[in-house]
């Protein structure tokens, strides 16, 4: 599980520009003094929480400031010491959850649950995003296993640590786990359990929040207001509406065949209530209990009119649980083999009592003990759980080769331009000395590719600054914080809830201040997007970026040998030297 992980902090592009504007250049500014922020940031509206970005802040600065040779190299040490931090998190909820399963639903349906999560393309890329959502991904996973030994103090305190310092709608994952904890334990445990804990969050959030918008200010509150009860023209449905055929189609991306075996369990329920007995009635319980937050949370988003994919990653780890769950439900039934109610081996080294003293049910667990039918059931059984798995694994494996393969050309562009043309900070090659002075500002300039900006970790230093010029994309695009002590108090100009674009987001003269400029070059782009006259043009470095208009499906979501080539178009990613601006060394 580290190993994919640690490798998805060094593969994985990042897909989201939120990921970029709203997590990564606060960041960088809290780091470094410097970066672009975006009008969720604005003292006015407050709807980001400078607390999420402190454990980050810490390690990126501890990074930062240890003696690294060139700047560039801090900075994207620090950019990927923040990614393994992530990868480890994941990696340690991971394998706690797979414990739990082994404990709760036993070893095989344990086993199958690990192939999922090691090798999952949505769980591969979401384990390493700086996202509120892919955090809450994490302690969903730690809480999925509290919950199912019976530790139902941490469990409440993950559900408060996941909504509050996370994502704040995600409590509603947690209604299972609360109905369960007041029937089990009354309502007194559970209160007592979650308000000291979420208290103490909510004044710690409130505490980061004030100080750095300069007011009083809760940006939970402040999320959830705009979100549930948004003014008029403003709202998440202003950034697009898709209907409940978009998440369908992402996790078939994210999860292939793993998103059909989870499709299973209503079906299962189905024959169940129709007299076929499936499970013994615990068994049926502890279906019912620790699996359904899979579906409240699918069944709320999907009427959601604004879709994205990070809105998912929440329960993924409920999602492959009952994805596991079910294939080997599914299987055993199928192949007559009895779903006992004998804890596994396992399962003697827990307590049979939860952490607060109270008893607990008795752990359902799967084995392969009894048949109604011959052995030869048995293999087939085992044959068919094979089979299921090196399908996953191969469609996954084809899937996130394509992801990272595809479409990581932003990442080394921009790392070409900043380790080898800025000389990781000195300045450009080949250029007059005046540009080597550390107070001449250097302009990188983007149009229609602003949101696949890696952010100004991987610019080399406060004189690299990235620019908008004037393309297709007309909405509200970020703005430099103020550099100041007071920077985060600072109300930007041009800020609003609206997505309206203001004029002055745009570098002026960009002829002849562009000093690079970074470009997805397609056949039917506009010439007059590129602000660097044709004369002046010199292209430094290229990588293939597959444009997704121009390939057909599924060569352009899945990596097939010797076939996709020849049903997916790679465009050049291009970085792009202004010698008006930037003249070679005569």
């Amino acid at each position: 599980v580290l190993f994919t992980r640690i490798a998805a902090a060094i593969l994985s592009g990042i897909a989201d520009c939120d990921e970029t504007y709203n997590y990564w250049e606060p960041l960088h500014y809290l780091v470094y003094g410097y970066g672009l922020e975006v009008w969720e940031y604005s003292p006015k509206f407050g709807l980001r929480s400078y607390a999420f970005l402190a454990p980050f802040f810490g390690i990126s600065s501890l990074i930062a400031r240890s003696s690294v040779p060139l700047d560039y190299d801090a900075r994207v040490l620090s950019f990927f010491a923040v990614r393994i931090f992530l990868a480890v998190m994941s990696t340690a909820a991971d394998l706690y959850l797979y414990d739990s399963t082994v404990w709760r639903f036993g070893k095989s349906p344990a086993r199958l649950l690990l192939v999922f999560l090691v090798a999952a393309p949505g769980t591969f890329r979401a384990s390493v995003e700086l996202l509120p959502s892919s955090f809450s991904m994490i302690c969903f996973s730690a809480l999925a296993a509290s919950w199912m030994v019976g530790e139902y103090k941490r469990a409440i305190g993950l559900l408060a640590l996941a909504s509050l310092l996370g994502w704040p709608y995600t409590v509603v994952i947690g209604i299972p786990l609360a109905a369960h904890v007041v029937y089990r334990n009354g309502i007194t445990f559970f209160l007592s359990a979650g308000i000291p804990f979420g208290c103490l969050l909510l004044l710690v959030i409130g505490a980061f929040d004030t100080y750095y918008y300069g007011k009083p200010t809760l940006s939970t509150l402040n999320q959830i207001k705009y979100n549930v009860f948004p003014v008029k023209g403003a709202g998440s449905e202003i950034f697009g509406v898709d209907d409940w055929t978009y998440y369908a189609l992402n996790l078939v991306l994210n999860f292939n065949v793993a998103s059909v075996f989870a499709s299973l369990s209503p079906g299962l329920w189905i024959l169940q209530s129709l007299g076929l007995k499936i499970w013994s009635l615990p068994q049926a319980v502890s279906r019912a209990i620790f699996l359904s937050p899979c579906w409240i949370w699918l069944l709320i988003f999907c009427s959601v009119p604004h879709k994205d994919e990070r809105f998912l990653a929440p329960i993924y780890p409920f999602l492959l649980l009952t994805a596991a769950v079910s294939l080997n439900d599914t299987l055993q039934y199928a192949c007559g083999i009895d779903i006992v109610d004998t804890p596994e081996p396992a399962a003697k080294t827990k307590s049979t009592s939860s952490s607060d003293g109270t008893d607990e049910i008795p752990a359902p667990t799967t084995n392969i003990a009894r048949s109604r039918r011959s052995a030869h059931w048995r293999y087939a059984y085992i044959a068919m759980s094979f089979a299921a798995v090196v399908v996953f694994g191969a469609l996954s494996i084809s899937r996130t080769y394509a992801v990272v393969d595809y479409f990581n050309a932003p990442f080394k562009v921009f790392q070409y331009l900043s380790r080898h043309e800025l000389r990781g900070g000195l300045g450009p090659r080949t250029s007059q000395s005046v540009f080597a002075n550390a107070d001449v500002e250097l302009n990188v300039c983007v149009g229609k590719e602003w949101y696949r900006f890696p952010s100004s970790f991987f610019l080399p230093g406060r004189r690299f600054r990235l620019r908008f010029t004037r393309s297709t994309h007309s909405g509200l695009l970020p703005k430099y914080f103020a550099e100041d002590e007071n920077g985060t108090r600072t109300e930007p100009e041009g800020m609003n809830m609206f997505n309206k674009e203001d004029p002055t987001q745009y570098l002026e003269n960009p002829h002849l201040h562009c000093h690079y400029f970074i470009d997805l070059q397609l056949p039917d782009d506009n010439p007059n997007e590129n602000p660097i006259p044709v004369e002046d043009r010199m292209i430094l470095f290229r990588q293939e970026f597959v444009s997704v208009e121009r390939s057909r499906q599924p060569f352009r979501s899945f990596y097939i040998p010797w076939i996709s080539e020849a049903y997916i178009y790679r465009a050049p990613y291009l970085v792009i030297r202004n010698l008006k601006a930037l003249p070679l060394t005569s």
